[in-house]
């Protein structure tokens, strides 16, 4: 089937939602409209309807299948495909128990992990949903597939559950759970925010994931069926709990690369976090407030599953608490785990347990930072969707009118070719078709994709320029076609960037950017909000000067987007020498985006915060001069071991669990470099294969200065110090 397979054009429409969303939401199909009349009073079967609605959105490109507030019976299964959103109208648990939309998960009890009732393809969310077992009972449970499935391999990259309740799972959230026993499962960058419910044997098992996955606000809390109410069959939280300390694990994790976890919360469990038996290793991750309580194993991590990568290189745990009746920490084996701020409540056996105490907990990014939405005005483009000529013109036409009254320029799901430049003016978003995060599929590139045949010289216009204050830029992807490599000499078009903004509380979401030269720059900018940004370009994926209040999060940059897509199937030649994975290294990341390539580029900003975002196969992961800037749950990944991972040269840095690692080879001892009497605080940074085991740098942080914690640590520094150079004297005299 095409990309953009036209079998009924939709019209799409901004949906009044009886709840409050972050964002102006648009739906391509009503599943409650003809011709699917899904039936939202829980009476009849609405699972052929909604799964119809899907396959129909899908066929048209992509985009979101909303469900109005009410109940939807399901009696089988659920897949949301590629580029498409199941979104619904969602009211959180902890603000009221009217739910919203409420899936009736009226299926058969198996104790089997999959089918899951709800299986999320590749770029496609499920959003605001509230799932009920109708028939589940305390006094006689019944095991249950996972609620939330992603299974991975066909459907690799990228999917969304955000804004869920799970009010009486059996088992919550399966990412490759099944990989095991001769079955093989894969997922890269899957993204949970937002999710809260009681599952009463697993909350989340996540297994075999590549770059990255992060999960945000995820609480696993019997008091979310107990509270219920009697419409819901809710039991006494006391019966929950006695089943759930006997049988229930909040986590089961294992063979996940560089995971970005934070505000997790996990109760009443017999197992708050297991670590499973890995094929590659246990685990490698970081967590930022983590909420372990009243189990009866915290962590538990058996001898027979770790696999040693280096006494500098684990499980990173900044700010929270762990709490086990028989072990906090069961943690045997010579991987690290270093803890910062974290209350340990019970017994921890493992030798490479190491504790700091320092206060970190003011370290903390704001976990519901949002952006100021635009009015709930609709304009939808109408060009050439086969991205044979130009749109831009037609784009900028329809953005010329909205300036009159705000709101949003919907450009629908296809190929867009633009020419020229375009802007967006003061409080308009232009939005594709996705509604959550996206990228190109290795086999498809459907949702809303712009090739630009624009901008090729460094001194032309950007590409995209948000003009005005509260302008935005939402669910698109853009591609610089003309300007992919071709060989292993280097070169490259050195273009403009791609988006570009001077004006105040701007925002830029869901969205991916290839091949370009830089992304998106940013100058004396008040307030922007950027969040999972997705792609590959050569010089910095993110440029601000004199900038202040920015927020990014969410993001990653990874050449391994340049060849994965469905350029083939559109009939544009431009498209049709795309550069293949096995090329990447000697095209790109050797010649190109390792020498070049400083991801985050910071000149005199303030209050800058950069959370859950990660690059592979770049120089450096931040080049800071005279900035300050907090970094939560950060890593880089395929870096030469000659580059620094940090150069900071003036202002305030402050670093809280970074990974950092190579890929030829070699240690990555060149962790950070700093000038200028740069004040820079690091607490549980990883770097594979260290030989120093001290994990808290302090430098040119004054006495007055300290934290609570940090002043034992000061008094040592000198002779940390000079551990941490020979150790790195002998790493590298080791390999040369």
């Amino acid at each position: 089937m095409p990309c953009f397979a036209q079998e009924k054009e939709h019209k799409p429409l901004i949906v009044d939602t009886i709840y409050e969303t972050a964002d102006v939401v648009i739906a391509d199909i009503v599943a409650t409209e003809a011709p699917y009349n899904a039936d939202n009073s829980g009476k009849a079967d609405s699972t052929a309807a909604i799964q119809k609605a899907i396959d129909d959105c899908a066929a048209n490109g992509g985009g979101t299948v909303f469900l109005p507030a009410g109940k939807y019976r399901l009696t089988g299964n659920i897949y949301i495909r590629q580029f498409v959103t199941l979104r619904g109208d969602y009211q959180d648990p902890d603000v009221g128990k009217e739910y919203g939309t409420i899936i009736i998960a009226d299926v058969e009890s198996k104790d089997v992990m999959t089918p899951g009732l709800i299986t999320v393809g590749a770029s496609a969310g499920a959003v605001g949903l509230t799932v009920w077992y109708p028939n589940q009972d305390i006094n006689n449970v019944k095991p249950y597939p996972f609620t939330f499935y992603v299974k991975g391999n066909e459907d690799y990259m990228l999917h969304t559950i955000k804004d869920c309740t799970l009010i009486n799972s059996y088992r919550g959230i399966g990412a490759s759970a099944e990989c095991e026993n001769g079955i093989y499962e894969c997922h890269e960058m899957l993204t949970i925010e937002n999710v809260k419910g009681t599952c009463l044997f697993e909350g989340l098992n996540s297994y075999n994931s590549a770059d990255v996955d992060t999960i945000k606000t995820l609480y696993i809390d019997n008091k979310y069926w107990a509270q219920a109410g009697e419409e819901f069959n809710a039991p006494d939280e006391k019966a929950i709990d006695e089943y759930t300390r006997k049988n229930g694990c909040g986590f089961v994790i294992g063979d996940l690369e560089w995971p970005q976890f934070a505000d997790v919360k996990i109760s009443d469990m017999q197992y708050g976090m297991i670590f499973r038996k890995p094929m590659r290793y246990s685990y490698s991750g970081i967590f930022t407030d983590l909420y372990i309580t009243d189990c009866d194993y915290g962590i538990y991590a058996p001898e027979d599953i770790i696999v040693h990568r280096g006494l500098s290189w684990g499980t990173g745990i900044v700010n929270g608490v762990i709490e086990g009746e028989k072990y906090a920490i069961y943690h045997p084996g010579n991987t690290a785990m270093l803890l910062t701020n974290v209350q340990i409540e019970g017994k921890t056996k493992g030798s490479n347990i190491r504790s700091y105490k320092t206060d970190t907990s003011s370290f903390a990014p704001e976990y519901n930072r949002t952006y100021n939405k635009v009015e709930s005005f609709l304009y939808v483009v109408d060009a050439d969707k086969s991205g044979k000529t130009d749109a831009s013109s037609a784009v900028q036409e329809k953005l010329d009118e909205a300036a009159v009254t705000g709101g949003i320029v919907y450009l629908p799901a296809g190929l867009y070719r633009f020419d020229g430049p375009i802007k967006i003016p003061a409080g308009v978003e232009l939005r594709g078709s996705s509604s959550v995060a996206t990228r190109c599929q290795r086999d498809n590139s459907a949702g809303t994709l712009i090739i630009s045949y624009y901008g090729y010289d460094k001194s032309s216009e950007p590409l995209v320029t948000l003009d005005g204050d509260n302008a935005g830029l939402n669910g698109i992807r853009i591609d610089y076609a003309l300007n992919g490599p071709v060989d292993n000499s280097g070169k490259y078009a050195e273009t403009s960037p791609v988006v570009y903004s001077s004006a105040d509380d701007i925002y830029i979401t869901n969205c991916y950017i290839t091949l370009a030269s830089c992304g998106i720059k940013l100058e004396n900018v008040e307030n922007a909000f950027i969040k999972k940004i997705v792609g590959c370009c050569y010089e910095s994926m993110f440029d601000f000067e004199n900038c202040s209040n920015v927020f990014v999060e969410g993001c990653l940059q990874n050449a391994n987007t340049l060849p994965r897509n469905g350029f083939a199937k559109f009939d544009i030649p431009e498209l049709s020498n795309r550069i293949t994975e096995d090329k990447l290294f000697d095209y790109v990341f050797i010649p190109i985006t390792r020498i070049h390539t400083d991801f985050i580029k910071l000149v005199s900003c303030k209050e800058v915060t950069v959370f859950n975002t990660f690059i592979y196969g770049g120089k450096t992961f931040l080049n800071s001069v005279d900035s300050d800037v907090l970094l939560i749950n950060v890593g880089l990944d395929g870096s030469s071991k000659t580059e620094y991972g940090y150069i900071l040269s003036g202002g305030e840095v402050n670093l809280i669990n970074s990974m950092r690692s190579t890929s030829d080879g070699k240690s990555g001892y060149n962790f950070y470099t700093i000038e200028n009497n740069t004040k820079f605080r690091s607490y549980n940074s990883q770097v594979v294969d260290l030989l120093y085991r001290e994990h808290l740098v302090l430098e040119n942080i004054s006495k007055e200065d300290l934290l609570p914690g940090e002043k034992i640590y000061y008094s040592f520094s000198f002779f940390y110090k000079v551990q941490r150079y020979l150790g790195n004297l002998y790493v590298k005299t080791k390999q040369g």
